[in-house]
């Protein structure tokens, strides 16, 4: 049995294949590099997950008339350190992420807002990214700084962001630390708030920084 799939690229081309259930990915993201010309890449589907190269059409329950997104390209992934979710910057400063939903594999919700993305960082089971406005987006189990809405309003002029497994810290411009997430894990840095300030380091220093 066959199925017909409309593949598009971010340009907005997009063709049809037909594929039959069997197909592995790979043999498809042949079939689209061939038929649009293009360099060689990854399909995304309409939640923005990626479908791996080994799995079959059948596997990835496409269904006939879906449609794909054909992303060219190297996709650099970014894991959560408890590694049950991934999340990838696409050439366009947009970000797709996939695995378990509760911890950061579900970011279909934030669309609107993860567009000019330069930077992400992953903890144990949550996602924050550093936009090109230099604000912060986040999202995954709050108990491990998927939720920033209370420090939100700090999270401006950003510099540089790092995670631990639980929490993340923000560099501000003005040398200043904003951090969130479970408080035992670094989420909580109230006591020395007075400390940290006029830092002035580059994303790595900050890293080091942070341990």
């Amino acid at each position: 049995m066959s199925i017909s799939l409309q593949v598009s690229l971010l340009s907005g081309r997009t063709i049809c294949l037909d594929a039959e259930l069997g197909e592995s990915l790979q043999s498809l993201s042949d079939r689209a590099q061939v038929a649009l010309a293009s360099r060689r890449g990854s399909f995304l589907n309409a939640e923005g997950k990626m479908l791996h190269g080994a799995s079959t059409v059948e596997d990835c329950c496409l269904k006939d008339g879906d449609v794909l997104t054909f992303h060219m390209g190297q996709i650099e992934v970014f894991m959560s350190r408890g590694l049950p979710a991934a999340a990838s910057i696409l050439s366009d400063g947009s970000l797709v992420a996939w695995g378990e939903a509760e911890s950061g594999g579900d970011c279909s919700f934030l669309t609107d807002q993860l567009k000019n993305v330069r930077k992400i960082q992953g903890s144990q089971s949550a996602f924050a990214v550093l936009l090109a406005d230099s604000s912060v987006v986040t999202w995954g189990d709050k108990r491990c700084g998927g939720d920033s809405s209370a420090v939100q309003h700090k999270l401006q002029k950003v510099e540089h962001i790092q995670a631990s497994n639980a929490s993340f810290a923000a560099l501000l411009n003005d040398g200043s630390v904003v951090t969130w997430g479970d408080a035992a894990a670094g989420g909580d840095s109230s006591s020395v708030h007075d400390q940290l300030k006029n830092l002035s380091c580059s994303a790595g220093a900050f890293k080091a920084f942070l341990g």
